[in-house]
C-alpha cells in the first residue's frame, strides 16, 4: 500500500502510514518468527487452529494466547481436547485422523489406543495429572499388546470389496488457466500432467468414503500376500520406536518400508514400488488409513484383526504422526520426510506430501517431463484446497475455510504448510533437485510472498465466486506462486 502515492494531507497521512507500517509489522513478524523457529511457528499454528475449530470448549476469558508459553498453550489445548472427548461414549468416536492433528502428547497417545480400551466416564472424572497417568497406562499396555502381536506371521487374509472405476467430469480449463498463470514456459506439460492426474487421482466412493488412487487401492487389497509380511515387520518396528526402543535408528518412513520389503523377500525396485504405494495410500487416508481398509473390507470388521492387512496398515496410519511427533519433541528430523527433506514444521498432514510424491512420480512414468510433473501435481494441490468441501466435523468445517479467512489466520498458515509439503513432494517424487524440497523455506517463501492486508470474507461472498474467482482470492491469500520458479 502506497500511503504517499494515495492519500494527501497531514492527520489523515499519518494515520494510514501508521496503519501501513503496522501491517508490514506483522508480515515482518510472521516470517522471523517461522524463519527462527518453524517448529514452533507451525505448532502454535495447529493448535490455535484446533481451538477455533471448538470454540465452545474454549474459555476465551482465560484464553490469551500472545501471552501464553509454549507449555501453558499445550495445557489448555488438552484442556479443549478432554471437552471434545468427553460428548463420545467411547474414544473411537472421533476417528485417529482428529486426535492425528491435535499437537500434545497426549492426544498422539490417545490415537494409539484400539477402541473400546478407554472408559470416557472414569477419563473424563479424572484430573489433567490423574488423565496423564491413566492414558500413559493405557498406551503402554496398547504398544505391548501390539508388539507381543506382531512378533507372528500374518494369519488372516480378507476379502475386500472392488471399487467402481470413478467418472472424470472435470474441466480442464480451469487447470490450463492456472497452469498458465503460474508457469507459462511449463503451461502445456502442466496441463498434460493435469489430464494425466484426474485420470489417476479421480476417486471411487464406496460407503461415502472416497478411495485414491483406485489403481493402488486395488493393487495392495488384491495382493495381500505380496504385501502383509512386510508391512507386519514395518508395523513392528514402528511400535518398537514408539516404545523408544531403537533411539539410535534416525531412518525415516520411506527408508523402513522400502527396507521391510526387502526383509521379506522383495528386490530393491519392488520394495520401492511397494513402499510409494503403501505411501499413496497413506496419502489418501492419513491416520485413518485402517479405517480405510475396514470400510473397502466385505466383513467391516477387519480392523480389529491386528495380524492381518487390515492390522498393519492401521498401526502405520496411526504411527506415522505420533512419530513425527515423537521425533519433533526431541529434537530429532521428522520421521515422514526422507534424507534431504528439511522439515521442522510439522503438521502430522505430511499425506500431502506423500500423495504429491507418488503422482509426480507416477507422471514421470508416463513421460511427462519432470518438471512438468512437479507443477501440474502442485496445481492439483491448489485445486484441491480451493474446492474441498464441508465437513461435518467441526475442525475440518473450520479449517474449509481457505477462502474465508484473513492471511494470517492460523487456517491460513494450516494451508501454507500443506502447499510446502505438497510442493516438495512434487519435487521428490519427480527426481527435480530443486530448492523447493525444503519444507521450511517453502513456508517462508509463501509467507515472504503473502499479502498482509488480506480480509476474512463472508461464506455467502465466497459461494457467489466462480472457480477462476476462488482461485485468485486463493492466490491473493496464499499465494501459490512464490513457490514456482
Amino acid at each position: 500500500m502506497q500511503a504517499q502515492a494515495c492519500m494527501l494531507g497531514g492527520v489523515k497521512n499519518e494515520i494510514l502510514n501508521l496503519k501501513d507500517s503496522a501491517i508490514q509489522i506483522e508480515k515482518t513478524s510472521q516470517i522471523e518468527f517461522a524463519k527462527y523457529d518453524p517448529g514452533q511457528f507451525c505448532q502454535r499454528n495447529i493448535q490455535l487452529r484446533f481451538i477455533n475449530a471448538n470454540p465452545k470448549n474454549a474459555n476465551s476469558a482465560n484464553f490469551k494466547c500472545l501471552e501464553m508459553s509454549n507449555e501453558e498453550l499445550d495445557s489448555y489445548t488438552n484442556v479443549v481436547l478432554m471437552a471434545e472427548v468427553k460428548k463420545f461414549s467411547s474414544i473411537g468416536e472421533y476417528p485417529p485422523w482428529f486426535y492425528s492433528l491435535v499437537p500434545t502428547e497426549l492426544a498422539q497417545k490417545l490415537s494409539m489406543i484400539p477402541n473400546g480400551e478407554i472408559d470416557i466416564a472414569e477419563l473424563t472424572s479424572l484430573s489433567p495429572r490423574e488423565v496423564e497417568h491413566y492414558v500413559e497406562k493405557k498406551y503402554s499396555t496398547s504398544l505391548g499388546t501390539l508388539e507381543r502381536v506382531l512378533q507372528e506371521k500374518p494369519q488372516t487374509a480378507h476379502k475386500f470389496n472392488v471399487l467402481e472405476s470413478p467418472e472424470m467430469n472435470r474441466s480442464l480449463v480451469e487447470a490450463t488457466v492456472v497452469c498458465a498463470d503460474l508457469k507459462l514456459s511449463q503451461s502445456f506439460e502442466c496441463t498434460k500432467g493435469f489430464g494425466e492426474i484426474m485420470k489417476i487421482a479421480t476417486p471411487s466412493y464406496a460407503d461415502g468414503i472416497a478411495f485414491t488412487p483406485v489403481e493402488t487401492w486395488q493393487e495392495v487389497t488384491s495382493h495381500q500376500e505380496k504385501y502383509s509380511e512386510g508391512l507386519r515387520i514395518m508395523a513392528l518396528k514402528m511400535v518398537k520406536k514408539l516404545k523408544g526402543a531403537l533411539t539410535a535408528d534416525r531412518s525415516s518412513v520411506f527408508d523402513d518400508l522400502v527396507a521391510s520389503f526387502r526383509e521379506a523377500g522383495s528386490n530393491q525396485k519392488d520394495a520401492t514400488n511397494k513402499a510409494f504405494n503403501v505411501l499413496a495410500l497413506y496419502g489418501n487416508a492419513g491416520a485413518n488409513l485402517g479405517r480405510r481398509f475396514n470400510s473397502l473390507s466385505e466383513s467391516k470388521n477387519c480392523q480389529k484383526d491386528l495380524n492381518s492387512i487390515c492390522g498393519y496398515m492401521d498401526i502405520i496410519g496411526r504411527a506415522i504422526p505420533s512419530l513425527d511427533f515423537m521425533n519433533s519433541k526431541n529434537g530429532k528430523a521428522l520421521y515422514s520426510f526422507p534424507k534431504g527433506i528439511n522439515a521442522k514444521c510439522n503438521t502430522n498432514k505430511s499425506y500431502h506430501f506423500w500423495l504429491a510424491a507418488f503422482l509426480s512420480r507416477t507422471l514421470v512414468e508416463k513421460k511427462i517431463s519432470p518438471e512438468g510433473a512437479e507443477i501440474s501435481v502442485y496445481v492439483a494441490n491448489i485445486g484441491y484446497q480451493v474446492n474441498r468441501g464441508l465437513s461435518t466435523n467441526s475442525f475440518a468445517t473450520y479449517g474449509k475455510g481457505a477462502l474465508e479467512k484473513s492471511t494470517y489466520d492460523p487456517v491460513s498458515q494450516f494451508i501454507r504448510a500443506d502447499m510446502a509439503y505438497a510442493r516438495s513432494g512434487a519435487a521428490f517424487g519427480a527426481g527435480v533437485q530443486t530448492n523447493k524440497t525444503s519444507i521450511d523455506d517453502n513456508l517462508v517463501r509463501l509467507l515472504k510472498e503473502s499479502t498482509p492486508s488480506v480480509q476474512e470474507f463472508s461464506p455467502t461472498g465466497i459461494s457467489g465466486l466462480d472457480q477462476i474467482q476462488q482461485y485468485r482470492r486463493f492466490k491473493e491469500i496464499i499465494s501459490p506462486q512464490a513457490l514456482v520458479d
